[in-house]
């Protein structure tokens, strides 16, 4: 697995990178625990879907 992003050079943390992938990142990772806004989790798990759709394009 890659430690840095194809797209911008940041560093993948948990499959995701940090920054294109920042709302996922955050959600599943780093504090699934709370609660955000609809807005952010369909953010999300719209990124956590491409996510997925790349890992199977490999």
């Amino acid at each position: 697995m890659a430690k840095q992003c194809e797209n911008c050079g940041c560093a993948i943390r948990s499959g995701y990178c940090t920054n294109c992938q920042e709302e996922a990142y955050i959600a599943f990772v780093q504090a699934p625990e709370m609660d955000f806004s609809e807005d952010f989790m369909r953010k999300a798990w719209q990124q956590d879907s491409e996510r997925s759709s790349k890992r199977e394009a490999s």
